[in-house]
């Protein structure tokens, strides 16, 4: 899908639930429509912030290339698979739990409504949605097209949160696999065989300031990495934390206000999802920090 037609839904979404907002001003539909909106409001800065990046996010994937095209000893490929797994079994976690909270979500209203089907009631059966707004049309008459619409747009979402955030956790292990290299390179830079340093003190002397000198370059090929991938993420990281946090704090409010029903469930599935995105924002910095405090221990 284009990102034209992505900002088109995410655009048409974000109006539904702006005129659901202004038909009743009121705080409990705000405080309501929050937790929904913001999600959107993300999206389009995930969106954006690869698009206005784009020289910058090249940058970083070519200098990927040029990484693991250089010539490096056996260990040091192994060092850099290794992070390299690690981030494609963290991406490949983070799509799967995105899809099945998403899942959880979107299919309240369909289980809900084939439910209701099946039952004999005297009265009216709820008509529960995927995300609430004000769609200008009877809701009753094109209940399955306001539902089905509310699908694709969940889906939309999880979709560019899958690729911009997996790029970002792909990108965060290479850097970490370039500071355990640096790191291996400045452990084992200085030969502590005796009888080498005896016999050949003047070569030993040279090639342990060569090695050094080596491991250096790695070192500052790892902190200029992560140099380039704050320049591209630094304000969309701040606005991504700014806007989970608020989301995720109505969340709470919501579900400590709400009876244990359908909403209740539809809010438990909407929390675990942004738990997992805030989860994993915060755990790439950490990575990052613990990278910076084995090459102090490698040293």
């Amino acid at each position: 899908m284009s990102s034209d037609r992505i900002e088109c839904k995410c655009r048409d979404a974000s109006l539904i639930q702006l005129a659901r907002m202004l038909q009743t001003l009121t705080v409990d539909m705000i405080v309501e429509q929050t937790p929904f909106f913001c999600p959107l409001v993300l999206l389009l800065c995930k969106q954006v912030n690869y698009i206005v990046n784009t020289d910058k996010f090249e940058y970083l994937l070519d200098s990927m290339c040029e990484d693991w095209n250089q010539e490096r000893s056996y260990k040091e490929i192994g060092i850099m698979k290794k992070y390299g797994q690690r981030g494609n079994l963290l991406s490949r976690f983070y799509v799967v739990n995105a899809y099945i909270c998403s899942f959880l979500f979107i299919q309240v209203p369909w289980t809900t409504r084939m439910v209701n089907s099946y039952k004999t009631q005297n009265i009216t059966p709820s008509l529960p949605v995927v995300v609430p707004g004000y769609y200008f049309v009877d809701e009753v008459e094109y209940y399955y097209y306001i539902i089905l619409h509310g699908t694709c747009t969940v889906l939309i979402v999880v979709v560019v949160y899958c690729a911009c955030d997996t790029s970002y956790m792909v990108l965060v292990q290479h850097t970490c696999g370039l500071f355990a290299v640096a790191g291996y390179r400045f452990k084992n830079s200085i030969c502590e065989d005796n009888s080498v340093k005896g016999k050949y003190f003047d070569h030993w002397t040279k090639e342990a300031y060569k090695n050094a000198c080596f491991s250096i370059q790695g070192h500052q090929r790892a902190i200029n990495f992560v140099k380039e991938i704050e320049r591209g993420h630094d304000t969309y990281l701040f606005t991504c934390l700014a806007l989970v946090i608020l989301c995720f704090s109505i969340t709470l409010i919501k579900l400590s206000t709400s009876d244990f029903d359908i909403d209740f469930y539809r809010y438990c599935s909407f929390t675990l999802c942004q738990l997992m995105h805030l989860f994993v924002i915060m755990l790439q910095g950490q990575f990052v920090l613990d990278s910076c405090e084995r090459i102090h221990e490698a040293m």
